[in-house]
């Protein structure tokens, strides 16, 4: 992983690969890009994650897609609202908070909440 700030933008990367032996082995590789942009006591914030199984003779894969935004009411206290979808593929069952989409379908999550530090 790897993350760097900019000052006016926040970029992280990061590259995951794992192997899950079972009966079958199954290799994965996650991509993720994202961003975030801090606007006075505001912050933006976007996501876009890739997942291949590599072993899967279907493709199966998922691709998500995250947006939000955090109003900080001090250090430790903040609003804060989140958008995500997620798509799956070939057969895959990658859920989104918990929800999972029938065969290769499409979840979507509204995240709203107040978040405060003890």
């Amino acid at each position: 992983m790897g993350a760097y700030d900019f000052g006016a933008i926040k970029v992280s990367a990061l590259l995951n690969q794992s192997t899950l032996k079972t009966l079958v082995v199954q290799k994965q590789k996650d991509y993720l890009l994202a961003a975030s942009i801090p606007w006075g006591v505001d912050e933006f914030k976007a996501s876009y994650v890739k997942s291949n199984i590599s072993t899967s003779p279907q493709g199966a894969g998922a691709n998500l897609l995250a947006f939000g935004y955090l109003h900080n009411f001090s250090k430790r206290t903040a609003a804060y609202v989140h958008y995500g979808r997620i798509a799956n593929t070939g057969g895959a069952t990658f859920t989104n908070n918990g929800l999972t989409p029938a065969g290769s379908g499409t979840a979507r999550g509204i995240g709203v909440g107040i978040r405060h530090f003890f």
